[in-house]
């Protein structure tokens, strides 16, 4: 007979595996990061000098291509590469490759045919996740006959390309990437587009950093180490692992109709985001994206350029498009792969109140709600956020859920660990957005606190603690990166000082949304709302039916439960379709006064019931009364915390509320008798209504903010041809719009050569490939600071951009912030435009090339300064 593992054993083994786990994922991590510097220590030099190749020779020696191959596969530290050339023909006169199929360094003449002058190529390997070439048009003028001296020098991530002594070209890129494999001179891409003309004086020097052998052992003794503890953690042994699979095939047949339940409101969810996700582009888009490109340049946020908030968001973005690319439409497919784990996030906390098939229209509905906001992009910052705060909830209900078992004890490792990754994800949320990630950070570890005090368990501090730890440990790492990069400081003044003033104060920041919130339209609502989520709130949790932590499916086994969620599901998908394609009564569900009043009241109803909620229980819980569940206390507090974090950006919004509607469908769905068949009419009712008129009204204009609007997504038939948003159909006017914009800065500037937009468009560096010469890359009114403001002012004027871009806001946009966050005061973002109205009506020095009319009210203009300069070609448009 097999002994029994003495007491505390398993326990420390699976601590002893926990351990091996983090030290080899640290490990590895520290691998990843020292990997350049270990490999600089063994590099080798190569050099070819004194080469020449002249295709009109008739010596075959001196015509012939001239070619090296080397062996090596880890890409070149540096390449400096220098030749004089005297083109004889212009088009498609391919100079040299150091790689084959565009994976190198090249160079190449192009001119259209009839054209006396060619522009002038150079291309660094292809852009990250894509086929496309990184390409550089440095020169516009070269002519036939005459002899040109070229310098490319191209050291990590910078390149830079000198002509007759004269830099044409300099870029900081961290995506530079090239291989020198298949050196060949007088030819390059597949050795198939031949120069005509004569290469003299070709020299090319490249160091190779070489792996260091022990190093890259090391690194996969710890990969070995992290999957074999990650193995022991989880299965123990082989037939652990059958065991499990046994066990997963169990779970799956037991909770079959819950998991279908998940995959339907998913479905629900991701049909309707599949319609809008790239049928609109509001040329706002693209703030992070630009912060983004700017990290993977190698710039360091808050010391090389102004951010005022924490950097987890950017940082995610950068990581994204160095997988996948810097494409709008990689990111519209991260953001529905969000929605999509948001939906499963809610749906599992939803159960907690909801049978299944109520679960996955609450969810739903939810869902569709939060994402209904008038300035709505499926990847931004807030649904990252969200995801975060939700994760943070689930794991806190997972650890009082295992608190509250029969096997709550000593060796029960769920109970620290959940309590660890909810503080965790509380933390992630506020490093996404830290004045609504404060509010769920204060609001969770309140309800902690609340759920663990006057409870007799010595345990409760500590595990109190262990959820304070898992807060820590994000915020430890993000100030040592801070600090070893020298932006701990400029941190500190941005992101907690300057974006207090940015919105006035503290004060303003938590309460002057209030205010704002009582408006005649809330307060009727909140009057009759208030007495009903009372009523509700209290009927939670003195009634033991509706208290109980898994609500009975009602009468239904399994097979007919099935039955009505396929049905249920079904109709919900119709709901998200139907208004699409404008049928009957779709537009009649649009105005109808019942659905706009539901609509516009949700966000107090929520508000009163999370209220109510919480107050219910804290009062019950003080007399010792009996309390039921305590998910409805959970979800009620991270409510009221998405909410207040919403209103400290201006107001309560549905980006805040969403969580909140699983309690008032809960409420609804378990009203007491006698109206118990009639509160369930209302709810399919309203659900199904709700999904309608949110879906309609999305279609109809999906993106609205501050004067900048876009039409309808049915409006949305033509294809996008402009690089960074292939994969996009939007109106012609849109595509119009923007490819006129692209092709006048790529046509007026060249090289490193900057431009400058204002006051909330900088999408247009991303789709131009240039940078602005200022400190600050969005001058938005709450994400500017004062001093950013005032010194980007003047130096635009002491420094003028090539081309200039501005939207013209309606003026009620400028007086509205002013009331907001200035109490009247001017914002100094009236300097920058002060300064662009003397600058672009200064005698001629800046031409206006294009004006746009854009809905509501707005004005795109685009002025580009005058003066002699070497012109951009127009080979780069894609």
């Amino acid at each position: 007979m097999r002994a029994m593992p003495e007491s505390g054993t398993i326990p420390r083994i699976r601590l002893f595996y926990s351990l091996l786990l983090a030290v080899s994922a640290t490990a590895l991590c520290c691998q990843l990061y020292f990997l350049p510097v270990v490999r600089a220590h063994a590099c080798k030099v190569v050099s070819h000098s004194g080469i020449y190749f002249n295709s009109d020779s008739p010596d075959p020696g001196l015509s012939a291509l001239k070619e090296f191959r080397e062996k090596e596969k880890i890409r070149p530290q540096k390449t400096v590469i220098s030749f004089r050339m005297k083109p004889s023909g212009l088009y498609y006169g391919n100079i040299f490759q150091t790689a084959s199929n565009g994976r190198g360094i090249r160079a190449e003449l192009y001119a259209p045919p009839g054209s006396d002058k060619a522009a002038f190529d150079v291309f660094a390997g292809r852009l990250p996740g894509r086929i496309e070439e990184r390409r550089y048009t440095v020169l516009t003028d070269i002519r036939v006959n005459e002899t040109y001296r070229v310098n490319i020098s191209v050291e990590n991530n910078e390149i830079e390309v000198i002509v007759n002594g004269k830099r044409v070209l300099r870029d900081i890129d961290k995506n530079i990437r090239y291989r020198v494999t298949d050196i060949a001179v007088g030819t390059g891409y597949n050795k198939e587009r031949r120069y005509k003309g004569e290469i003299s004086d070709f020299s090319i020097e490249y160091t190779i950093l070489r792996a260091n052998a022990g190093f890259m052992a090391a690194g996969y003794l710890f990969l070995f180490l992290l999957l074999f503890s990650l193995f022991k953690l989880i299965f123990k042994d082989i037939p652990g692992l059958l065991k499990g699979l046994k066990r997963l095939k169990a779970f799956i047949y037991f909770h079959r109709v819950r998991i279908l339940g998940l995959l339907a409101a998913a479905a629900v969810v991701g049909c309707y985001n599949l319609i809008i996700f790239n049928r609109y582009f509001p040329l706002s888009e693209g703030w992070f994206s630009v912060y983004a490109e700017y990290i993977l340049r190698g710039a360091m946020p808050y010391r090389d350029f102004h951010f005022m908030l924490p950097p987890l968001y950017p940082l995610q973005m950068a990581a994204f498009m160095q997988l996948f690319g810097q494409g709008f439409l990689a990111l519209r497919v991260a953001g529905l792969i969000t929605a999509l784990f948001i939906t499963g996030v809610l749906y599992l906390l939803y159960l907690r109140l909801l049978p299944v098939f109520a679960a996955v229209l609450a969810t739903a509905v939810s869902v569709i709600f939060q994402q209904s906001g008038t300035a709505f992009i499926n990847y931004d910052l807030l649904h990252f956020f969200t995801l975060y705060a939700l994760a943070a909830l689930y794991f806190m209900l997972c650890h009082f859920d295992a608190c509250n078992s029969s096997r709550a004890g000593e060796g029960n490792v769920k109970i620290p660990l959940c309590a660890f990754f909810s503080g965790f994800f509380a933390c992630l949320a506020l490093l996404i957005k830290h004045s609504n990630g404060l509010m769920v950070v204060v609001f969770l570890s309140f309800a902690f606190m609340a759920l663990t005090a006057g409870n007799n368990n010595s345990k409760r501090f500590r595990n109190f603690c262990v959820y304070l730890c898992g807060i820590l440990v994000p915020l430890i790492v993000l100030v040592i990166w801070l600090f070893f990069n020298s932006a701990l400081q400029p941190f500190i003044l941005q992101v907690l000082l300057d974006s207090i003033a940015a919105k006035g104060c503290w004060a303003a920041i938590l309460s002057a949304w209030f205010p704002r919130l009582m408006t005649p339209h809330n307060i009727i609502a909140l009057y009759i709302c208030a007495g009903l989520s009372l009523l509700a709130a209290v009927s939670l949790i003195i009634t033991p039916k509706i208290a109980a932590k898994n609500p009975p499916l009602t009468a239904l086994n399994d097979e007919n439960h099935i039955m009505l969620l396929y049905f249920i599901s079904a109709a919900a998908v119709l709901c998200v379709i139907y208004p699409y394609f404008e049928i009957l009564f779709a537009g009649d569900i649009l105005s109808s006064v019942v659905f706009i009043e539901l609509y516009y009241s949700l966000i107090m109803l929520v508000t009163v019931v999370s209220a109510g909620t919480a107050v219910v229980y804290l009062a019950a819980r003080v007399f010792r009364r009996h309390t039921g569940d305590h998910s409805g206390f959970l979800i009620a507090a991270l409510s009221l915390g998405l909410l207040y974090g919403t209103g400290t950006s201006g107001g309560f919004a549905t980006a805040g509320a969403f969580l909140g509607l699983g309690l008032v469908f809960s409420y609804l769905f378990y009203f007491p008798r006698p109206f118990n068949f009639l509160s369930k009419a209302v709810f399919f009712f309203s659900c199904f209504g709700l999904l309608l008129f949110m879906t309609a009204q999305k279609y109809n204009g999906p993106y609205k903010w501050w004067g900048l609007s876009v039409p309808d997504i049915r409006q949305s038939i033509s294809p996008v041809k402009i690089r960074l948003l292939n994969g996009f159909y939007l109106p012609e006017d849109d595509i119009r719009l923007i490819t006129e914009t692209v092709d006048i800065v790529k046509e007026s500037t060249v090289g490193d050569e900057r431009i400058f937009t204002f006051p909330n468009i900088p999408v247009f560096y991303l789709l131009t490939g240039r940078l602005p010469p200022t400190f600050g890359l969005v001058h938005w009114f709450d994400f500017t600071s004062d001093k950013v403001a005032i010194d980007d002012a003047l130096l635009l004027e002491a420094n003028p951009p090539k081309v200039i871009i501005t939207l013209d806001l309606p003026e009620y946009v400028w007086l509205d912030h002013e009331k907001l966050f200035r109490k009247g005061k001017p914002l100094k973002q009236r300097l920058i435009r002060d300064a662009l109205k003397r600058m672009t009506s200064d005698n001629g020095k800046y031409l206006m090339r294009a004006e746009h009319n854009v809905p509501d009210g707005c004005v795109l203009r685009v002025w580009v300064r005058q003066g002699k300069g070497l012109q951009f070609s127009n080979a780069d448009k894609e």
